[in-house]
């Protein structure tokens, strides 16, 4: 018997097979069940907290090695999450003052005019990503009961960007490959392709995104900036135009009926 096998069955299995209560091929149906149950057994939509749990319950050595090296590769995301979360606020602080040389909250209040006066619902959607990517970041530096409340808005958000995505042929969803403690990585792309991610724990988000196999592009800490890039190099001769005239609304031209 080789030591994949032994690695594959429980301690009590080898034992029974070492007094000869069990026959080679006894052991081998107990091994490859052990493969098959590791095999079909999904991590999709666990915590790391529900994971540790059935890790300590199952008797089956292959799933508890499955589950350890998902666990195991969580903690090493998350201690570099920490620090991708420190150079994301680190960025917010400068975005804040210096988007577009006018400043975050005012480049957001900029583009809901001009989408509303223009009645363009593609200046629209990406001010919703813009908006989408703020609360996702200031709820990392508020109290617990306030970054409730952020991440909940930021759930109304990406339900409404899902709402509008498929009008505008934007390629969106979700799945499992959060690589942290998060149920869900949802994905939007910008329509020059660049793409943009953020994690999400809300189930009810399964009515709003169809599942893709998309994965993370790998870009630590830039959604913001690839957000505000977007917008320089595609609506700055806009915003320039709307902060030096001060644009009126166009008649019954606006797509939108704000509550």
């Amino acid at each position: 018997m080789n030591q994949a096998v032994v690695n594959g069955i429980t301690q009590n299995t080898l034992k029974r097979y070492n007094r000869g209560e069990l026959s080679e091929a006894q052991v081998m149906r107990y091994y490859y069940a052990n493969i098959k149950q590791a095999k079909t057994f999904s991590l999709f939509g666990f915590t790391i907290k529900e994971l540790i749990k059935i890790r300590e319950e199952t008797h089956n050595p292959i799933l508890k090695s499955k589950i350890s090296s998902h666990i195991e590769d969580n903690i090493n995301m998350y201690k570099h999450s920490s620090n991708a979360n420190e150079l994301n606020l680190q960025k917010l602080d400068y975005f804040k003052e210096h988007a577009l040389n006018i400043g975050l909250r005012k480049l957001i209040k900029v583009l809901d005019k001009i989408a509303y006066n223009e009645g363009d619902l593609n200046i629209y959607f990406i001010n919703l990503l813009l908006k989408t990517e703020f609360a996702n970041l200031s709820a990392k530096r508020v109290n617990k009961d306030i970054k409730s409340k952020i991440y909940k808005r930021k759930v109304i958000l990406i339900e409404e960007l899902a709402y509008y995505a498929p009008e505008l042929n934007i390629k969106y969803g979700l799945n499992g490959n959060s690589g942290k403690n998060a149920s869900f990585l949802t994905y939007f792309y910008l329509p020059n392709g660049v793409q943009l991610t953020w994690h999400c724990n809300e189930y009810s988000i399964l009515n709003s995104l169809p599942q893709i196999t998309d994965e993370w592009d790998g870009q630590v800490a830039m959604t913001m900036e690839k957000i505000i890039n977007y917008i320089e190099e595609t609506y700055k001769s806009l915003i320039d135009d709307y902060l030096r005239f001060r644009i009126h609304p166009n008649n019954n031209k606006s797509f939108l009926q704000y509550a």
